[in-house]
């Protein structure tokens, strides 16, 4: 007789606490750019070059927070 999803589901969280347990820890890692640069293009390309090199690798998620300028002047057109 097959498993029920549930049981499958219990299984499963069993197996990823265990592959959780045996790694290290995860690393949260947060930097901060800031951009004086008037080009809203300019000021978002800036920013996102220098925040990425002060976390020295590539992040699994970047959060990007800016002025009501930028979206006005066009920077949300580079996304």
């Amino acid at each position: 007789m097959p498993e029920s999803k549930s049981s499958q589901g219990v299984e499963f969280n069993k197996v990823q606490r265990e592959v959780l347990r045996s790694n290290s820890k995860p690393e949260f890692r947060a930097a901060v750019g800031l951009s004086r640069e008037w080009d809203a293009r300019k000021a978002g390309r800036e920013v996102a070059r220098d925040t990425l090199e002060k976390l020295g690798t590539d992040p699994d998620f970047f959060l990007l927070f800016s002025t009501i300028h930028y979206e006005k002047w066009g920077g949300f057109k580079e996304f």
